[in-house]
């Protein structure tokens, strides 16, 4: 494992010269120790920084479609196997486009008139039908 005494006398090397650690007076031991202390306020600094917020991937998968849509996965398989659904292949694997899917499903919206307005509505047709 070695001798003690030759691992207490650590050499560090200071400009060209080479001196042992315990030799360094105090001015010669705040040189050496003002790098490795600059160098790690600066990664404590860059450590602190929020990390960058990235947009989201706008290729997604089978699972996250099932989400976004609500659907079960053996819906979306069926819908891709008629398609229904806007999707591409890599491979075997299906793969969609968030956007894509999100302006499809705004596409599929329908407009409900309220209860109200469909009765009377049918109220009308009824009495001209008369």
């Amino acid at each position: 494992m070695g001798d003690p005494k030759v691992q207490l006398y650590k050499y560090v090397t200071m400009d060209a010269t080479t001196a042992p650690l315990f030799s360094l007076n105090v001015s010669q031991f705040e040189q050496l120790l003002k790098p490795i202390i600059a160098k790690a306020v600066a990664e404590a600094v860059i450590s602190l920084q929020p990390a960058p917020q990235l947009e989201p991937a706008d290729e997604i998968f089978l699972d996250e479609v099932t989400t976004l849509t609500r659907r079960s996965r053996s819906t979306i398989y069926r819908m891709t196997a008629t398609r229904e659904i806007p999707y591409s292949k890599r491979g075997r694997q299906l793969i969609f486009s968030r956007k894509t899917i999100l302006e499809w499903m705004e596409g599929r919206t329908v407009n409900v008139p309220p209860l109200a307005e469909e009765a009377a509505d049918h109220l009308q047709k009824v009495a001209s039908k008369r």
